[in-house]
């Protein structure tokens, strides 16, 4: 009797089935949408009005910080419980992804180390001869290369008092780490993606986080990148909702509804500390990462509205010299208000009136470091041939050229 073979049942999966896989997985944890119909998320003038929106609600939030106004209160700590910083991070994942080369590191060092670099340096040097701090110039130098190279919080706060400055390297850090992230095999990038939700679910310790030390804010790139996804996901399954901001309250609804409950647990969520929860504590690890997702898309699913109001669109334009300006100037206006004027900055009427002068002198200058060409050069260099004008070196090489 003869037996017909039978062929066996094909039981891996065919190689281009696997690559048709991965490919849609990667688009999954790499989202690529066109919303806005020049291929972003966000159109530039809606990221300039959200960032300049944002830059508000910091600079009252500072105000407490330094004036100790009591009717500030509630809004430092609600500003400080709001996803204001995971808003900044994942804007660039909402507008562009840029590829990750040497020449695009180079650029992104020069264009938010420099302003780092150089406010740290000179608030560095304030903080010294102010006589806030005991120290020789052997340890306050040592400080300031410690805060050059660590760039997270506690290190700026020890050489500057200046802690706000963190987000400078972290920015450049996300920035970069995103390029990286988009620039790799689609297999790598599943594997990057995997990795950093094992970082997100484990590299929280609540109050007590020893990932704040980590260099340039790693934790904090971590943790909020995997969240930028999950945004940029449902900003494209709200992008054309009808009754856009209808919905947009409903999120702030239920971000405040959260945001009760983790007060009522006493529980901290800080971003910018990497005060954040592990897996183990679930209940504050999921219920933070829901109430942070659910702020953040709530606050950009108004970004239109916020287009409409000019002075939002200029702070955006203007928001690296608004952000780390702010903070020194509006001390130097209330120590100029108390001792000069006798006006004591915790109260209220002198305080608010402090409150908008150093606004109005921040844009000032923002508009004066705009207006020069050198400035806005050394100051705030878009890239590595920018930062060069500042220094006469393009030119000299044009001129040299021309000469030959």
């Amino acid at each position: 009797m003869w037996v017909i073979p039978l062929t066996p049942v094909e039981k891996t999966m065919p190689e281009s089935s696997k690559q048709d896989l991965a490919d849609r997985i990667s688009s999954f944890i790499r989202p690529a949408f066109r919303l806005t119909g020049d291929g972003c998320f966000l159109s530039w003038q809606q990221r300039e009005a959200v960032q300049g929106c944002m830059i508000f609600i910091v600079i009252i939030a500072h105000a407490y910080q330094i004036m100790r106004m009591p009717v500030l209160e509630p809004w430092f700590r609600f500003s400080y419980e709001t996803p204001l910083m995971l808003t900044f991070l994942c804007l660039p994942l909402l507008t562009i992804v840029k590829p990750a080369t040497g020449a695009r590191l180079r650029d992104l060092f020069i264009r938010y180390f420099v302003p780092y670099a150089v406010f740290l340096t000179v608030l560095s040097l304030l903080n010294w001869f102010s006589g806030g701090a005991d120290r020789s110039w052997s340890e306050q130098f040592l400080l300031w290369a410690t805060a050059m190279l660590m760039g997270n919080i506690d290190s700026a706060i020890d050489a500057a008092s200046s802690g706000y400055l963190w987000f400078m390297p972290a920015f450049l850090l996300f920035q970069f780490t995103l390029g990286l992230y988009y620039a790799m095999r689609s297999r790598m990038a599943i594997f990057a993606f995997l990795a950093m939700l094992v970082g997100l679910a484990f590299i929280g310790q609540g109050r007590d986080s020893w990932a704040a030390d980590l260099p340039f804010n790693i934790a904090i790139v971590v943790y909020t990148l995997p969240l930028s996804v999950v945004i940029a996901h449902m900003l494209n399954r709200l992008q054309h909702i009808n009754h856009r901001y209808i919905a947009g309250l409903v999120f702030l609804a239920l971000f405040l509804a959260l945001t009760a409950l983790t007060i009522s647990w006493d529980s901290l969520y800080r971003v910018y500390l990497a005060n954040f929860y592990t897996v183990l504590q679930f209940d504050e690890f999921a219920t933070h990462i829901v109430r942070a997702v659910f702020g953040t898309v709530g606050i950009l699913m108004f970004a239109p509205l916020l287009e409409k109001v000019f002075v939002f669109r200029w702070v955006g334009q203007n928001v690296l010299i608004m952000y780390l300006a702010h903070w020194p100037i509006m001390h130097f206006v209330s120590k100029v208000a108390n001792k000069v004027f006798g006006l004591n900055p915790s109260e209220n009427l002198p305080g608010i009136l402090m409150i908008i002068i150093s606004f109005f002198l921040t844009a000032a200058l923002a508009r004066v470091i705009a207006g020069s060409s050198w400035l806005n050069a050394f100051v705030t260099p878009r890239n590595f041939t920018n930062y060069k004008e500042a220094f006469g070196i393009r030119p000299m090489l044009a001129t040299a050229k021309r000469s030959e």
